[in-house]
């Protein structure tokens, strides 16, 4: 009973508040004389009490609004599509027992963009294999792919994921189908400092923020043409994306996967798929 109401309450609060204070107005006015009273009383009673009522069920107890949608075939997945996306690129790692590269060699991959050594085509077997999927989910309609990256490396000669972009680049060129010329935006202003782990996740909202913003600016991209995946880079950096995510127009994603039914491992590969996950937070009135 109590959950009805609250669904109902939304949609006739604002007329009833607005009843309400007309018959106050009445009254504060005193023209009584043309609406009895008693009417406006019981007006003021029965309207006022709806807004009260709406104020503590739904607004001090609020309940967000989630919209979660798993884009696992191409339709849904065209049909969700956005113009911009934002993706993470963590510090790239390879599954493959047989695949330790040495930093030396990394090195001489990048330098000669060599994508097939580092096994790009396999979206199972390299931690970059989320954005690649990322990708080619929304390439029906996508303009812009904002690219995350890390920089600062956590030793002495390390090879930092914002190295890899060249590469990584050259791969979505040429190996993703993409109908319309896409713009990868990346470098270091697109790109987290991870030396102070406290930082990461405050740099990491403001980095989002400003990405919203020059979408607006620079190529007329509203919010809702943007969907900011969430699903690589350190956990602090997730952190940071979601939280500068909460507008009801914004939406973010994670890239969701089949499960091996034995192992329960995540299969990864082309069974995976993005899960579009939507909020509407309420405002709280203390």
């Amino acid at each position: 009973m109590i959950n009805s109401i609250k669904r109902i309450l939304p949609y006739i609060v604002s007329p009833s508040l607005f009843i309400a204070g007309f018959f106050v107005g009445i009254v504060g006015n005193q023209l009584s004389d043309y609406v009895p009273f008693e009417l406006s009383l019981l007006a003021i009673v029965l309207f006022g009490g709806i807004g009260l009522l709406y104020y503590y069920l739904v607004v001090k107890n609020p309940e967000p609004n989630f919209d979660i949608s798993a884009l696992k075939d191409e339709t849904a997945q065209n049909k969700e599509a956005r113009k911009g996306l934002v993706v993470f690129l963590p510090l790239y790692k390879n599954f493959q027992p047989t695949k330790k590269f040495t930093d030396e060699v990394l090195k001489n991959y990048l330098k000669e963009g060599d994508y097939n050594s580092l096994d790009l085509p396999n979206t199972a077997a390299t931690n970059f294999g989320h954005a690649i999927n990322a990708i080619k989910a929304h390439k029906s309609k996508l303009e812009h792919v904002w690219v995350v990256t890390t920089r600062a490396p956590l030793q002495a000669n390390a090879v930092t994921s914002l190295e890899y972009m060249p590469v990584f680049k050259k791969f979505i060129k040429e190996e993703i189908d993409i109908e319309k010329k896409i713009e990868l935006h990346f470098g270091k202003e697109y790109s987290i400092d991870i030396t102070e782990t406290s930082q990461i996740s405050k740099k990491t909202f403001e980095l989002v923020r400003d990405i919203y913003k020059e979408a607006k600016k620079d190529f007329k991209l509203n919010s809702n043409e943007i969907i900011v995946d969430v699903t690589g880079g350190f956990v602090a950096m997730s952190v940071g994306a979601v939280l500068a995510s909460l507008a009801k127009d914004q939406d973010v994603q994670v890239i969701g996967s089949e499960y091996d039914r034995i192992t329960g491992n995540p299969i990864g590969g082309d069974k995976s798929y993005p899960v579009k996950i939507g909020y509407a937070p309420h405002l709280v009135k203390d």
